[in-house]
This record gives structure tokens, sequence and C-alpha cells, in this order.
């Protein structure tokens, strides 16, 4: 990331998203369009993940999208904008960028990647639909399962987000058990719904 970018990314802060010059949509699309030559590791339809590459304008368009969907995206490790940038390239994470119809439409992301103990799985995804991306989310949770040593995968969801839960369900993970006040939201301490999925179940 050069010095210019760097700078304009941590001095947004926790700033409500606007589109300027700088990140007009269809510049922003243009710049990080689907022009990839990998192959993804999933593909359904029109949906395709692939491992996230990083550009200056690329890491700037994702934390602006990302603090405005909360449900499923957000860890209080990235609750600004310097601490998301350092999660980008935290070693124990491992990111993945979401397609559809070759635009980027949001990001999924793995946490505690080290030891592959209490891996979490988290996503935000920037047009808020679910339903198209559930089959695209199970095909990479059997990747994640034939590519590492995983032997469970977990999902906490702060009770409001009641449609990211059905969500969960439906991708296959099983309700273990609710963490009281386990996450802050809005200000307020809120219980965590815990769902889970293990390797024998994929």
């Amino acid at each position: 990331m050069d010095s210019d970018a760097a700078v304009k990314l941590h001095s947004m802060g926790t700033r409500p998203y606007e589109l300027d010059e700088y990140d007009h949509a269809a510049k922003v699309q243009r710049i990080i369009g689907n022009n990839r030559l990998d192959r993804p590791v999933v593909l359904d339809g029109e949906i395709a993940v692939y491992p996230m590459v990083l550009t200056p304008e690329k890491t700037l368009h994702l934390w602006r999208q990302a603090i405005r969907h909360k449900s499923l995206f957000w860890n209080n490790a990235m609750r600004t904008a310097e601490s998301f940038t350092q999660c980008l390239f935290d070693m124990s994470w491992l990111f993945f960028e979401v397609y559809k119809s070759g635009y980027l439409c949001g990001f999924v992301y793995f946490t505690d990647m080290i030891e592959f103990e209490d891996v979490e799985i988290h996503a935000v995804f920037f047009d808020r639909k679910l339903t198209d991306k559930l089959t695209g989310l199970k095909l990479l949770v059997h990747w994640m399962f034939d590519n590492y040593p995983i032997e469970r995968i977990e999902s906490p969801i702060a009770e409001p987000f009641f449609a990211t839960q059905r969500f969960m369900q439906k991708a296959g993970f099983k309700y273990e058990g609710t963490r009281r006040k386990g996450a802050i939201l809005h200000g307020q301490w809120v219980d965590q719904k815990l769902y889970s999925v293990i390797r024998e179940e994929v």
C-alpha cells in the first residue's frame, strides 16, 4: 500500500461511508473488477471465491463497505480502519474475495488459522443478499476442511441478527449454545449465539 492510500485509509476511522471522487463506485469496480488469471477455489454459477489479493484501492473499498454491514462481519479486532488493515495482513487470518457476475460483492475470512483450534468464520456481502451465496459458502467450508487440518469451524453471531443465524443453519452449522453478553453491539452488551460445523458433517 502506498503512503497516500495508507494515510487516507487511517484517517477515515469509523466515519460513515461516503462516495467521493476517489471511491466512485464505477471507478472502484474498474480497478478491482474480476480480471484475475488464477482459478477460483469455489465456483457456483455467478458466484466465484478467490484468495484475497490486495491493492490500496481495494483495501480502502473493503473497509468502507464493511463498516456498513456488521451482522456477519463485525469483530472487535477490526473496529478501526487501522486495525482492519492489520488484520488483513495477520498470518493467522485467512481472507477470500467473493465475486458475483465478475464484480466484487464481499469477502469471507477465517481466524485462528495458526493452531487450527477454534477457527471462526466471518463474512460480509455488500449487496446484503445471503441466499445466492449459500451454496458458495458451503463449498468454501468444504474446501477448507479438504485443505487444512481443521476439525471444526464456528460462527458466533450476535443474538439480534436473526437472518444471519438462519443463513448459517442453512449452510450446515448447528446451534451449540448462547454466550451471555458475549458481544457489544451499538454500545450495548448482547448475547451471542454459537453455531459450528465439524469435519464429519461436511
